[in-house]
């Protein structure tokens, strides 16, 4: 081989190596930029501190969302799914999903309860209709009168809660925020202070009412003990 030769091999490896290390570099720095934002969780405190009457009993709870989402002067999607959002029937905090985020102020939670619709993956199979056609959004399991009953309600709605305080997420990469969303499941069988029967299809409405709304505040609870943070 000639010297001439050689010596444009050698440039020419070089040259493939310089590109590739720019084209490397390039990668890593568009996945830094991606994964280095400060990061929100949301979290679902179970407020239920109610006394009931021995007529009623909650066993378990959960909820079909489509969408977890936090607003404000800028927006950003926690979680979209559907999902299965499961609920305490304790005064608990569960951490519900968590996301990266661009900086901003954030002053709201917003949701939706998704009913299941027929042909769509099958995450849960109790947010199914038996023999097909539209599912439920809400799945609550308990005892009334010493009877079991499982109230499946079939209502999609959006939900938005205000939180205060609410959250100003500093660009800086190693922040970390938390917002706890309040659900109150002892409102969700009361009327006029009276227990309905979930049994009871006259009380579905009602209680579908009383679901959505029970879900009524949140706030920032960096610390996660249930109380907003000054």
């Amino acid at each position: 081989m000639k010297r001439a030769d050689k010596i444009n091999g050698q440039m020419f490896i070089c040259i493939i190596f310089m590109g590739l290390s720019v084209l490397l570099g390039s990668c890593v720095d568009a996945g830094v930029s991606i994964v280095e934002k400060p990061v929100i969780s949301v979290s679902l405190l179970s407020d239920d501190n109610a006394d009931r009457s021995a007529a009623l009993t909650l066993d378990s709870a959960k909820g079909l969302l489509e969408a977890l989402r936090l607003e404000g002067n800028t927006n950003v999607n926690i979680n979209t799914g559907p999902f299965v959002m499961h609920i305490s029937l304790e005064r608990a905090i569960n951490t519900i999903s968590t996301a990266p985020v661009s900086a901003g102020t954030y002053n709201k939670v917003s949701f939706k309860f998704h009913k299941y619709n027929p042909g769509e993956t099958v995450i849960d199979s109790d947010f199914v209709e038996i023999g097909g056609g539209p599912g439920y959004s809400f799945v609550i399991a308990g005892k009334f009168n010493d009877s079991v009953f499982i109230y499946k309600s079939p209502k999609t709605a959006v939900q938005t809660v205000n939180m205060n305080p609410g959250i100003e997420a500093l660009s800086d990469v190693n922040q970390s925020y938390n917002v706890t969303l309040v659900v109150n499941p002892k409102d969700w069988f009361l009327k006029n202070g009276v227990e309905m029967d979930p049994r009871d299809p006259a009380n579905q409405n009602d209680i579908d009412n009383n679901i959505q709304a029970s879900f009524k505040k949140a706030f920032k609870d960096n610390d996660k003990n249930g109380l907003p943070d000054p």
